[in-house]
């Protein structure tokens, strides 16, 4: 059948990959040459980087497994993602930055998406360097009393933007 034929090409391929030099380097040179990647380069700079295309991150981990397995455990890779509007995506990118500092961009598109994006700040703002929130649709500033009673002793920048409703930070 074609499922089956596909399989046996699938582990072919896996077989003659895996003995490819590039994946036989060491976890810790992967790491080196990983650190290259824009994601990494962008968390040192503080400015965004806009894409068009798939992000980088999801073509590296597509090279082969062993590239996926040390990219995914190479913490440092997930504490910069590009603006997010997925809340899914957010906690996939704190979970894998385990608890390094990490640089929150985040576009929230609807008043439904507000909790989860709050949650998912306040889940990270005890190690957060940069916090950049634009709201697309809904009023944000009942959540910014929970954001200013919790400490943030390694923030180094804190923007907050709504496309709809003046934010008044006087009093937070």
């Amino acid at each position: 059948s074609m499922d089956a034929e596909e399989g046996v090409r699938l582990q072919q391929k896996r077989e003659h990959n895996a003995h490819a030099p590039a994946v036989m380097l060491p976890a810790e040179l992967l790491r080196a040459i990983f650190s290259f990647h824009p994601a990494a380069v962008r968390s040192t700079t503080g400015k965004y980087i806009t894409r068009r295309r798939r992000p980088t991150w999801i073509s590296v981990c597509q090279v082969c497994r062993r590239w996926r397995e040390v990219y995914i455990s190479f913490a440092r890779m997930w504490t910069s993602p590009g603006k997010i509007i997925r809340h899914e995506l957010l906690e996939l990118f704190i979970e894998r930055s385990q608890n390094l500092p990490f640089h929150l961009r985040i576009s929230i598109p609807d008043a439904e998406s507000t909790e989860h994006f709050t949650e998912a700040t306040l889940a990270t703002i005890h190690r957060a360097r940069t916090i950049c929130i634009h709201i697309e649709d809904g009023n944000f500033q009942g959540r910014l009393d929970a954001l200013a009673n919790r400490a943030a002793p390694f923030l180094d920048v804190l923007e907050l933007e709504s496309a709809k409703y003046p934010l008044d930070l006087r009093d937070a």
